[in-house]
């Protein structure tokens, strides 16, 4: 059983309904207008009976033990962890994750270790040349995750997934421009030593994984 949090057009319900029709799949949307959109797709693919739609904020529509798997894709990465935050008995009762957060990815490695949230896999898509990590967890023993790992997925680095050497060389690229403006403009910006530090640390950190991935 699977609820799609933020379903927008139904896709992935539509896919999953497709792939087993015998499937309990629930569908939630905050807004009414594409709540009617994805009502609609599933009306016009004949599947309006294999998935129900709620209208409601993000878990609050979901009783505990009502499903197993939750999905949240596709939002900002503390949207994600607010949205878990908000429904602990719902949380609580779950047997995997499926996230896809669109920024802050780092924040929502650590909430899931932090909450006892095991990362089982990973993967990495590139798409209309933007990356996406995806993350599946489990409740299980607590990972110890450092800072690079929080930031590539410690499944992607184990399996040296085939776009992290080029998803290293865009991180790179992203903080080697971030540290010469910073650099450029330290005075307007207000950048403290320690911070500039910080980012030139994580820069090396990312050229030595480059090093071994290479």
């Amino acid at each position: 059983s699977c609820a799609d949090i933020g379903t927008d057009h139904a896709y992935l319900l539509i896919e999953l309904a497709r792939r087993n029709p015998k499937r309990k799949l629930i569908g939630v949307e905050v807004s009414s207008k594409p709540f009617q959109v994805a009502k609609n797709n599933l009306k016009r693919v004949s599947l309006n009976d294999c998935v129900e739609l709620r209208l409601g904020s993000g878990l609050t529509v979901i009783d505990p033990e009502e499903v197993d798997t939750v999905v949240l894709a596709g939002m900002g990465g503390t949207t994600i962890i607010d949205i878990l935050e908000a429904s602990p008995q719902v949380v609580g009762k779950l047997n995997r994750l499926i996230l896809q957060p669109m920024v802050a990815v780092e924040r929502v490695r650590k909430w899931l270790v932090e909450k006892g949230f095991r990362i089982e896999d990973e993967d990495l898509v590139l798409e209309d040349n933007q990356y996406y990590q995806v993350i599946l967890a489990s409740p299980g023993e607590r990972q110890q995750l450092d800072e690079i790992e929080l930031m590539l997925g410690p499944k992607i680095m184990e399996k040296k997934h085939p776009l992290l050497s080029n998803y290293l060389d865009f991180l790179i690229s992203k903080y080697e421009g971030i540290i010469e403006q910073i650099i450029v403009n330290r005075k307007l910006l207000d950048f403290t030593n320690s911070k500039l530090e910080d980012l030139q640390n994580k820069l090396s950190k990312l050229r030595v994984v480059k090093d071994n991935v290479s």
